[in-house]
């Protein structure tokens, strides 16, 4: 609970508790024998308000394979009053929408969310997609060719040395 206009000496005051954020209304009402600063003895009306405290979500980023799903986790931070993302009033979580597929570096930015008492800010984050290995057709069997017929040459060469 907040108290948006305090008590004094010589008024009463009702309407100064909320514990929302949005704009109030207080009354303030004389005391028999008071008045106010400018002399007048009228109840007066104090407007006041609570402003929505800031969350931020945050996309950490991620590398992943081309293929693979990206989590897309969005951390979100800035909670006030002991509460969280599961007893925020009204509480829908940011996201990252329509991520891209093909390999490359992507700047991602999370968007929407809701909050009763809260407004959002977003920090960006990088989605990295690689290429998977992948490896040349046949290569394995040329290495495995290449050192058999270098091994034939040497066992040539070797008998043509040795023959004489």
């Amino acid at each position: 609970m907040q108290i948006g206009v305090v008590y004094g000496t010589g008024y009463a005051v009702t309407g100064n508790t909320a514990v929302n954020a949005g704009s109030y209304t207080a009354l303030l009402v004389l005391n028999e024998g008071y008045a106010w600063s400018d002399g007048t003895k009228e109840s007066k009306t104090v407007p006041w308000s609570i402003t929505r405290a800031v969350l931020t979500a945050a996309y950490a980023g991620e590398t992943i394979s081309k293929g693979t799903v990206p989590v897309l986790e969005t951390d979100v931070y800035g909670f006030v009053n002991g509460e969280d993302a599961d007893t925020a009033a009204g509480y829908s979580a940011p996201y990252i929408s329509d991520p891209p597929s093909e390999p490359g570096s992507y700047v991602l930015t999370p968007s929407g969310g809701y909050a009763d008492n809260y407004s959002f800010v977003y920090e960006s984050g990088i989605l990295t997609i690689e290429n998977p290995d992948v490896p040349e057709p046949g290569g394995k069997i040329i290495g495995i060719l290449f050192a058999a017929v270098i091994a034939a040459v040497v066992a040539f060469i070797m008998h043509l040395i040795f023959r004489f």
